[in-house]
């Protein structure tokens, strides 16, 4: 029986392929050569992982909306867009330190930090770094830490924080 997040996950491929307007011959061959299954069903959690994220590239290079954007029911100024990830508690410390090092470099966007770890991990690299294991997540602490040190930002320990 397949878990919660895999038929989320199942759910969303199946709507970003409509939006796409993918012919059925197209998507089993995209599948095939992803992942090397032919259905959804047969993939495990890792593979719909892996699909998801492609499709949901694909929807962002046509202009697009995501699955999970469409969904979100976050209004902003510019349209709607998704939420980020709500991070495990047990990572939710390494997220919210990653957060403020980003505002200290002169308020770089959640999305740096995905491309640090895209850059650091290929294609092993999740969709968003709230998603990284604890150890990715401490490289990619450590990238942003030695950024602010090339860039001179302040960090927590020079404005009177802990250190």
């Amino acid at each position: 029986m397949k878990s919660t997040g895999a038929k989320r996950d199942m759910a969303a491929i199946h709507t970003m392929r409509t939006k796409l307007a993918q012919s059925e011959d197209d998507y089993r061959a995209l599948l095939h050569t992803l992942v090397g299954k032919r259905s959804c069903a047969d993939m495990t959690d890792a593979q719909l992982a892996v699909v998801r994220t492609h499709y949901s590239k694909l929807m962002a290079r046509s202009g697009l909306a995501t699955a999970a954007a469409a969904g979100s029911g976050k209004k902003v100024a510019s349209g709607w867009r998704s939420k980020r990830p709500v991070p495990s508690e047990a990572k939710l410390p390494q997220v919210k330190r990653i957060r403020a090092m980003l505002i200290s470099l002169e308020r770089k966007p959640n999305a740096y930090a995905d491309g640090i770890l895209k850059h650091m991990y290929g294609a092993a690299a999740p969709a968003f770094y709230e998603w990284a294991s604890t150890a990715q997540l401490t490289a990619l602490g450590n990238a942003l830490a030695k950024q602010q040190a090339r860039d001179g930002a302040e960090t927590g320990a020079e404005s009177g924080e802990r250190a």
